[in-house]
């Protein structure tokens, strides 16, 4: 008699099969990520960016998440770069 194996993997698992893969944690800087984490955590803070009272990125710095960029961070970027006179 002929022993089957019931293995499902395949020819590049090596006969190892799993079929859950984890999930990426969700984070990030997203306008989307941002409101999605204020609903939760921040609702009244969520409601004045639904209501237009502030931004998201300025939520997420009155929340605490972000920092308040420095002056010379936002002379930098109105700059186009680090701001170096060549």
């Amino acid at each position: 008699m002929k022993e089957t194996s019931h293995n499902r993997g395949n020819k590049h698992t090596g006969g190892k099969c799993n079929n859950v893969t984890p999930a990426e944690p969700v984070t990030g800087n997203s306008r989307s990520y941002t409101l999605s984490r204020l609903s939760k955590a921040r609702p009244d803070l969520f409601a004045k960016v639904k209501a237009g009272e502030l931004s998201a990125n300025a939520a997420a710095i009155e929340a605490g998440w972000r920092k308040q960029p420095s002056e010379l961070a936002l002379l930098r970027a109105a700059w186009g770069g680090t701001g170096a006179i060549e």
